[in-house]
């Protein structure tokens, strides 16, 4: 039992400190190569016209992730049609050339692939429809990615303009895209201010952090889970709260952190000890 513990422990310190390590490298604008070396590197071994479709590819991924705000379902696209160019090679590009090259987690890349992929299955009727909105469109709000389902406010806003137009014309397709998007937002905005306005007191607080505090505990613990994992997930939660709160706040966050650890692993030992001096002495 004191096994798992430590392991968790140290699960957790190593992410701490590789979030720590991210957004420093963020704050500086280090990267460990540029997107041109990183793709050139890595399409070296690749048959000629493979590698020829991927460096395009990987332009259209730039160009997107430059945009991201507005690019998610783009970038999810694009993503799937590199790993179906790529195989079983799909996980070494994301680390080789977006995760370590662009600074963006597997878990986004992932959960972006989810979004285009509910995005596509429910505007499969109509492809330009499809291409149209997902070049534009930021989905914000609109995708569960617990579930891998888009919210409820996609069907609303569908339905509130009679359906998905059965004309391939662009023109109309285009009206009809723009019409949704400003639809939906308003859908998802006014179900973000209703919840806003219903707001948390004290008690709902403290069960959402013992809720996330649990969940992520047994996500490290579970045998499944490797070190990289477990680092990769903490890595984005810091990253997340660097992006949402002061580099000062991350600041006092890892040293609290570091705080907590020690006082847990000293606990750890006194209890360890505490054990071996109550079992009986062999005669």
């Amino acid at each position: 039992m004191t096994t798992n513990k430590k392991t968790a422990t140290a699960r957790v310190m190593e992410g701490v400190e590789a979030a720590a390590q991210v957004a420093k490298e963020k704050a500086n604008g280090a990267l460990v190569q540029t997107p041109t070396q990183a793709i050139g590197i890595f399409a070296e071994n690749l048959p000629t016209d493979t590698g020829r479709n991927l460096k395009s590819l990987y332009g259209d991924l730039l160009a997107e992730f430059s945009q991201e705000g507005s690019s998610k379902v783009a970038i999810g696209k694009t993503l799937v049609s590199i790993k179906e160019l790529l195989g079983e090679n799909f996980g070494k590009f994301l680390d080789d050339c977006v995760a370590k090259t662009l600074r963006r987690s597997l878990a986004t890349c992932y959960n972006y692939i989810a979004l285009f992929k509910a995005a596509n299955l429910k505007f499969a009727k109509n492809k330009v429809v499809a291409d149209a909105l997902f070049r534009i469109w930021d989905a914000k709000g609109c995708f569960d990615s617990v579930n891998g389902e888009l919210s409820p406010a996609v069907d609303k806003a569908i339905k509130a303009l009679d359906g998905i137009p059965e004309s391939t014309d662009s023109q109309l397709c285009e009206t009809w895209v723009r019409r949704f998007i400003v639809e939906v937002d308003k859908l998802v905005g006014n179900g973000r201010a209703a919840r806003t306005a219903a707001g948390w007191d004290s008690e709902t607080m403290t069960k959402k952090h013992v809720a996330v505090v649990k969940g992520f505990r047994a996500y490290v613990t579970n045998k499944s889970v490797s070190s990289n994992r477990a680092i990769s997930l903490l890595t984005d939660v810091m990253v997340e709260a660097l992006t949402e709160m002061s580099p000062s706040s991350l600041t006092t966050a890892i040293e609290n952190a570091k705080a907590k650890i020690a006082k847990r692993r000293a606990q750890i030992a006194e209890d360890s000890n505490t054990t071996q001096a109550a079992m009986p002495v062999a005669a």
